[in-house]
């Protein structure tokens, strides 16, 4: 063993199962296994704002202890216009807030104010 040769093999191991030579099973461990997806289940549909409204992502969600209306309640902590919000979508680390469109550049405004440990970011949804 010490002079770097092949270790003997015992019987009834496990592992002497293979060939000694090694290239079968190297050529096995060589062949990429076929991925499954993440999920079997379809994305969720994406509500899209109705004419007038502004469609904002905002960096909180339910994993920062939030409901609905305690997210609304930090916008409007963080400076954005009161009994704005026409609907949230809540998500586990992020959330869609749906505004008027006159509203929008109040909420996004809000950017950047702390709530709690982290800072708030709002900025207008890319989907």
């Amino acid at each position: 063993l010490q002079a770097g040769g092949p270790l003997p093999v015992r019987q009834g191991d496990a592992s002497s199962s293979a060939p000694a030579g090694g290239s079968e099973g190297a050529a096995a461990n060589d062949e990429r296994r076929e991925r499954r997806p993440r999920r079997d289940r379809p994305k969720a549909e994406v509500r899209q704002a109705e004419p007038g409204q502004v469609r904002l992502w905002v960096n909180l969600g339910s994993a920062d202890g939030l409901d609905a209306a305690a997210l609304k309640t930090a916008l409007e902590g963080g400076g954005a216009q009161g009994g704005q919000v026409q609907h949230v979508e809540l998500l586990r680390s992020f959330s869609y807030v749906f505004v008027p469109e006159a509203a929008a550049t109040a909420f996004e405004g809000v950017s950047g104010k702390p709530h709690g440990s982290r800072q708030l970011k709002v900025e207008r949804a890319k989907k």
